[in-house]
């Protein structure tokens, strides 16, 4: 507090949270706590605490005190505010609904097993062709969140990158025009 000299005397100047003293020489505790909530207290402090020059909450079960120690804060509104800030701390998606928050990952990834946080390629190379990858594919190779294909002799890979094309067709029609075809039939009697 800060006193003031007047002709003589002296006054108080309060700080916040303090009122001047009738006799206006010392001040006093303001209790927010006795005043109305919303106006003297946050709305959302559950039961206030009168402190010196200030006041604190106690908040009811599932709440807990917000950092400013003025209010509380419910563990769902945490959920909804962390999606919003810094994603949630997810690498590639933070999920959420009235009662919990996830992290997702983008396609070709997955949530690694050591943080649920976290994403991590999914080796397609790994799992079963016409599966995980095309049945096209001759020879698999993995990339980050994807795979690609290395092909055999006489073929190339498809634009999409993810199979191999080649001129099979044009193989069969040679093959088809160099080659006599001739037909048995056999008649069986019993």
């Amino acid at each position: 507090h800060n006193c003031i000299n007047t002709r003589g005397s002296y006054t108080c100047d309060c700080d916040e949270g303090y009122e001047l003293h009738p006799d206006g020489k010392s001040c006093i505790d303001i209790n927010e706590c006795l005043g109305e909530r919303g106006t003297n207290y946050n709305v959302d402090c559950h039961n206030c605490i009168n402190t010196r020059g200030s006041y604190t909450c106690d908040c009811d079960e599932g709440y807990e005190l917000h950092p400013d120690r003025k209010s509380c804060i419910g563990h769902i509104w945490i959920l909804f505010a962390e999606c919003d800030v810094d994603n949630g701390g997810c690498q590639h998606r933070c999920n959420e609904n009235d009662m919990d928050k996830w992290c997702s990952c983008d396609e070709g990834f997955q949530i690694a097993s050591d943080d649920w946080r976290k994403c991590v390629d999914t080796d397609e190379c790994l799992g079963k062709r016409g599966v995980n990858y095309n049945v096209d594919c001759h020879n698999c190779i993995n990339t980050n969140g994807s795979y690609t294909c290395d092909c055999d002799e006489g073929y190339e890979l498809h634009p999409d990158g993810k199979s191999c094309i080649g001129q099979s067709s044009v193989r069969l029609t040679y093959i088809e025009l160099n080659i006599n075809v001739y037909f048995y039939f056999c008649i069986y009697l019993f």
